[in-house]
């Protein structure tokens, strides 16, 4: 039976796997392996995050989930500590990928994590990813549900995420399932159009 847990660094290698298999085409993904283990890697290191895994029966990564309770924190110390390592490991993208990468990267230069004053408080469900194979079968749940306790072991009294608004029925669908609705719109590059998502956690 699959189990979740709380991440280590030597699960880093599974869980850019399951990133590259999860989410082919995105924008982290196209930034390479190495990138995006050292960007996982900061949620096992800072105080205010945590990565989780969820693992087969045969001890292999096949999900994860990244969050952290204080969103603007987080991400400010990620800029500070490790912003001169994730831009170095950004480069080989920024070359071969200039016209696809280099606004992105502005942005992420700037990213906080898309909060409203509203939602001061909530932790932010940065990435969730299973593997495709075995897609349909509770892993999702099985780790936004780990998740959920441990914030509110932490005291976290809400939760919230942002996702595409068009041609993502399936994932909106499955977060409704979990108790998300929709707290409001954004748009974010000047194109894409999101949603944030959030969920109350109730004791």
């Amino acid at each position: 039976m699959p189990v979740v847990r709380q991440a280590q660094f030597s699960d880093l290698e599974g869980i850019v796997c399951v990133h590259k298999s999860a989410f082919e085409g995105f924008f982290l993904t196209l930034l390479g392996p190495r990138f995006l283990s050292k960007f996982y890697s900061i949620f096992i290191e800072h105080s205010s995050s945590s990565l989780i895994i969820c693992e087969d029966d045969d001890n292999k990564v096949v999900g994860f989930a990244a969050y952290t309770i204080t969103p603007d924190v987080f991400f400010n110390f990620m800029k500070k500590k490790h912003g001169a390592v994730l831009g170095t490991l950004m480069l080989p993208a920024i070359l071969m990928h200039p016209l696809q990468t280099l606004r992105k990267v502005i942005r992420a230069l700037k990213y906080r994590g898309d909060q409203t004053e509203s939602m001061s408080g909530y932790a932010l469900l940065s990435s969730i990813g299973v593997h495709p194979s075995v897609k349909g079968k509770g892993i999702g749940s099985q780790l936004i549900n780990f998740m959920n306790n441990d914030l509110r072991a932490r005291e976290v009294t809400a939760v919230y995420l942002t996702t595409d608004v068009h041609d993502n029925a399936a994932t909106l669908a499955f977060y409704k399932k979990l108790g998300f609705s929709e707290h409001s719109q954004f748009t974010q590059s000047g194109e894409r159009e999101m949603y944030r998502l959030t969920n109350t956690l109730d004791n």
